[in-house]
């Protein structure tokens, strides 16, 4: 009878163990310890590196959304600098026309002015 009343006792008592909530956020362990906790397990150098991402948190967001803006105004000035390129490839066919026939009636103008000079 005792054998099953400390069998009935250890079982309930295993169980309240092991399921127990953890009362404590932060417990610190040692080499070889257990916990009846489940979570994660830093060492100390990932803890800081983690405490001061925390800490610089707001910080990168603020850059982040300076970064996506800077982004968005780029990526506007470059489609206005590709309209802009299109706009004066098309002005400068008609450009070209233009100072080819200037070229012209200049070189016919020079060289009537030319032929006259001598008589």
């Amino acid at each position: 009878m005792k054998k099953i009343i400390s069998l009935i006792l250890s079982i309930l008592l295993y169980s309240q163990f092991t399921f127990a909530d953890c009362l404590k956020p932060i417990t610190y362990l040692e080499t070889g310890a257990t916990t009846q906790c489940s979570g994660f397990l830093f060492t100390k150098e990932a803890e800081l590196e983690n405490r001061e991402k925390l800490v610089q948190y707001d910080y990168l967001v603020k850059i982040n959304k300076k970064q996506d803006e800077l982004v968005n105004i780029l990526n506007d000035r470059t489609i206005n600098l590709m309209k802009q390129v299109s706009l004066a490839e098309e002005n400068g066919k008609f450009n070209t026309y233009v100072n080819i026939g200037f070229f012209v009636l200049g070189s016919l103008i020079t060289g009537y002015i030319a032929s006259n000079v001598n008589r």
